[in-house]
């Protein structure tokens, strides 16, 4: 953003002229506003570049020598997202979550901008957003997530993730497995009641027996 102070040049119309250029000879550009706006938002910046900005006032066709400032954000960190992670998948589906950039100087965060496909437009999310669910992708296949935040004065550098979808084969193998474990466990469980109640009936037919007196006990 850049602002200055209003010319008094009493009832004349003024206009005022910004221009920037860079110190890397690219072709100055420029903006012109009215007589009653004494800033502009410059979006266009290049990150880790010096720029000269002009601001002059013109009325009746003639402009007054320029005010000229050099606008050093070389040392601007732009910060990237931290510790992109996969959250959870499924066959379809891919939850990925991240932390806030570590802010360390006054660009304002308007928001990030996330793709998993190089062929694909980037989806703009929201600065407070921090976890996102990527919908509608082919199973059992490898994905590149790249997420940037989106600052005032450019784009962050990019982190990556890979991930991967699940395969729904493997996941019915899975279920079988789990289900042939239980089954196995039942089973186990059968046969070890059977042995405990066949020990039972035993040793009640020989405790019998050594009193002389027992009842008929039929086993099937």
């Amino acid at each position: 953003m850049v602002t200055w102070s209003p010319v008094d040049v009493g009832n004349c119309n003024i206009s005022y002229i910004i221009s920037w250029n860079t110190n890397v000879g690219n072709k100055t550009q420029e903006d012109t506003t009215t007589d009653t706006t004494y800033s502009i938002e410059i979006t266009s910046f290049d990150p880790n570049i010096n720029y000269n900005i002009c601001v002059e006032s013109c009325a009746e066709g003639k402009c007054a020598s320029p005010n000229c400032e050099q606008l050093d954000i070389a040392d601007i960190n732009l910060a990237a997202p931290v510790n992109l992670e996969m959250k959870s998948r499924d066959t379809h589906s891919i939850n990925v979550t991240w932390e806030a950039p570590n802010f360390t100087n006054e660009c304002e965060l308007t928001n990030y901008q996330i793709c998993w496909d190089d062929e694909m437009v980037p989806e703009t999310l929201s600065p407070l957003t921090t976890e996102y669910k990527i919908i509608n992708l082919t199973s059992d296949k490898s994905y590149n997530v790249s997420l940037v935040a989106e600052y005032e004065a450019g784009f962050s550098d990019t982190v990556t993730l890979q991930a991967r979808t699940t395969n729904p084969n493997n996941s019915a193998n899975v279920g079988a497995i789990v289900g042939g474990v239980v089954g196995g466990l039942v089973l186990v469980a059968l046969v070890v009641a059977a042995v405990v109640k066949r020990n039972k009936i035993k040793k009640l037919i020989r405790g019998n027996k050594d009193d002389k007196t027992f009842d008929m006990v039929i086993i099937f």
